[in-house]
């Protein structure tokens, strides 16, 4: 920051109210006093000068008067390029309504302060997500004060624990808790709509404990990864595709009826099959058990159920198998199973 603004942050910082202040410093042997004659507003200038968050005073039209290097760096603009701009200038269009409606009730003292969390638009195009505190400098304030915190960093960190909690860590899918929440919404989605459609498929890896106890629980991982960007690559985007647990996955099939659900369960066990993870000279693969249960009027859990039942009867059919079941109501059911072609 310049003597020039320097002298004007002191003027706005206290106007006609520059007193002077006895103040010390840390030497080399102790205390020394300085001058008689120290200015508090110079004081105040170079601490907002120097400050490690973003601050800027606007005048009544919203107008930058100054801002500190930290606020010019968030805004990625010099201080030339910010004396005169309008605040609204450096907002996305999403938030310059609520900003104006918020400075309004701070100029009409309806509130001393807000806090809000949006964005800043960069001249490059690019973004960023700062914590904004307004505060009026004074009673009937003629200006406002800007306090602008870099919270990109710890917005990345919340993101990421969120999807934390709906995600598994390993492959990035749902989870199971996710999964039961999407299921739970498609079976009351069938429930309300009769006729249309939908069908859950439950797949267990065939071998997976063989690769783990031969190649180690690294490859294991590695493979289970491949597995599921094989399924992704290959799912609807209306699907719901998760990682249940272990080896196993599950498929939400919303409207989907019983002959398009077995073409789907068969393709789903060609795509297992058909993924190879090289190690060295040789080759890891595994196959799938897959059972399919169509939705209904049942609830989510017996639904699991008849899915679960139909990949264990796969899997002890020697696996690679796919099961079907149906069910019209609780106590009917046929089980067909065949190879995957």
């Amino acid at each position: 920051m310049t003597i020039d603004a320097q002298e004007r942050v002191s003027a706005l910082l206290k106007p006609g109210l520059l007193r002077r202040a006895r103040a010390t410093k840390v030497g080399l042997a102790g205390l020394e006093p300085y001058e008689p004659g120290f200015e508090l507003a110079k004081l105040q200038a170079l601490c907002f000068s120097n400050a490690p968050i973003g601050l800027a005073v606007v005048d009544q039209s919203q107008k930058i008067m100054v801002a500190n290097s930290a606020f010019c760096a968030l805004a990625g603009r010099s201080a030339e390029q910010l004396g005169g701009r309008h605040m609204d200038d450096l907002l996305a269009g999403d938030d310059r309504a609520a900003e104006r409606a918020q400075r309004k009730r701070l100029l009409s003292g309806d509130v001393q302060r807000y806090v809000r969390d949006l964005e800043l638009q960069r001249p490059d195009g690019s973004s960023g997500w700062v914590r904004m505190t307004v505060v009026g400098d004074g009673e009937n304030p003629v200006s406002l004060i800007y306090q602008v915190e870099d919270v990109a960093e710890r917005r990345r960190y919340q993101e990421h624990l969120e999807h934390l909690v709906d995600h598994d860590p390993l492959t990035g899918l749902f989870n199971r808790r996710r999964f039961d929440r999407e299921l739970e919404r498609e079976v009351a989605r069938a429930a309300r709509i009769p006729d249309s459609g939908g069908a859950l498929l439950t797949l267990d890896l065939d071998g997976f404990k063989a690769i783990n106890d031969r190649f180690g629980h690294a490859v294991g991982d590695a493979l289970l990864r491949g597995t599921a960007e094989a399924l992704s690559a290959r799912a609807r985007e209306t699907d719901v595709l998760a990682r249940l647990g272990g080896d196993e996955f599950g498929l939400l099939l919303p409207g989907t009826d019983r002959g398009a659900a077995e073409h789907v369960a068969a393709l789903v066990a060609d795509v297992v099959a058909g993924y190879e993870l090289r190690v060295a000279d040789q080759a890891a693969r595994v196959t799938a058990s897959v059972g399919v249960a169509m939705l209904g009027s049942i609830t989510a859990t017996e639904l699991v159920a008849l899915a679960d039942e139909a990949m264990y009867q796969a899997k002890a059919s020697d696996g690679d198998q796919v099961v079907v079941v149906s069910r019209g109501y609780v106590g009917e059911r046929s089980l067909a199973a065949r190879p995957c072609q």
